[in-house]
This record gives C-alpha cells, sequence and structure tokens, in this order.
C-alpha cells in the first residue's frame, strides 16, 4: 500500500512540477465535425473533441486531481448571428487513487460513468452525445440556423500550491470551436 502511494505521490510531483515550465508546448485541441439530429422535436447535437490530451495532462490526471472541461452550446441565426439560445455543462474526470479507476462525471445528464483505463476516460470526457439543445418549436420555419460548440478550462490550484494552474495553456491557449453547417426546420424534417 505504501508503495502505491508513494507512486501516486511521485506522479503527482512530476505533474505539478511540468506545470511549472514556461515552454509548454500544448495541443491543437479541435472538435469533429458534429452531428445535428432530432430527437421527438428536441434538436440534439453530437461532437467529440480531438487532439485534446498532453502527455501532462495525462500526469495530472493519474494524480487523482479532478479536471473539468466545460462545454458552451449554442444556437444562432445564419444571417444575423443573433444567438437564439446558450446552454453550459461540463465534464469530470477524476482518479479514484485507492479503487484504481477513472470517474467521469456528465453534468448536463448528472451521470457518472467509471473507467478502468485513462483512455476510456479520456473518451468519455471529450465525447458529447445527443445532447438537447431546444425544441423545434421555437426556431422559425423560414430561418437558417447554425450550432456552435467551444470547449475551455478554468484555472485549478492544487493543494499546496499558491499560483493556479493555468490548463488552458495545454491547448496553446484556444477554446476549440465549431460551428455547424446551416440547417433550417424544412432539413430537420419537422
Amino acid at each position: 500500500m505504501f508503495e502505491t502511494i508513494a507512486q501516486k505521490v511521485a506522479t503527482t510531483a512530476i505533474a505539478i512540477g511540468s506545470l511549472f515550465f514556461t515552454s509548454i508546448t500544448g495541443t491543437n485541441a479541435v472538435f469533429d465535425n458534429p452531428q445535428i439530429d432530432v430527437n421527438g422535436s428536441k434538436i440534439t447535437i453530437t461532437a467529440q473533441l480531438k487532439n485534446c490530451y498532453t502527455e501532462e495532462m495525462d500526469q495530472l490526471f493519474r494524480s487523482g486531481q479532478q479536471v473539468r472541461f466545460y462545454f458552451r452550446v449554442s444556437i444562432r441565426e445564419q444571417k444575423s448571428d443573433k444567438v437564439i439560445i446558450v446552454k453550459d455543462f461540463y465534464h469530470r474526470i477524476k482518479y479514484s487513487l485507492v479503487d484504481n479507476y477513472y470517474q467521469v462525471y456528465f453534468s448536463e445528464t448528472d451521470q457518472t460513468v467509471n473507467a478502468v483505463t485513462l483512455e476510456e476516460a479520456q473518451e468519455e470526457m471529450a465525447s458529447i452525445t445527443q445532447y438537447e439543445i431546444i425544441d423545434a418549436e421555437y426556431l422559425d420555419r423560414d430561418k437558417q440556423y447554425y450550432i456552435q460548440v467551444t470547449a475551455y478550462m478554468k484555472n485549478i490550484r492544487l493543494p499546496g500550491m499558491q499560483e493556479d494552474i493555468h490548463l488552458m495553456s495545454y491547448w496553446k491557449g484556444v477554446e476549440p470551436t465549431i460551428k455547424s453547417d446551416a440547417f433550417d426546420k424544412t432539413v430537420l424534417a419537422l
């Protein structure tokens, strides 16, 4: 047991140490093309965040520190860029040092999924699956719309540290954003 604790402490030290390097390379996180569907009368979106992990982030996850990916989904009018609706939610990953598995919490459904491997947890963490945005009745039949999805991370502070860790530096300070193709109610077969 002490060996496991020592290993976890070492992993935490590595993760923390790597966070203070000023030459963080970061990665270009991007979304795959979003898929728009209709579930009953609700417009849903499915999207996957790709290329969003670095080795330093993996070490941070393995240390047991909670990390969140925040998502903002909006529907906008194509012509005027007017926002019709904006919804925010997050996914949280946490490694259980005692039980040796990852938990991914989805705020949009208030559900938690357990994963045995980091890769499984990361796949869940970066997935938006049939997220309900709005009832189609609130959209005008004669207007074009698009859906925009953005991801970001907020700064965190580890116990015993006085400085925040700027997690967005692992995405080169850029919030990955994607816009769907334009659509109207007729395309959605409503």
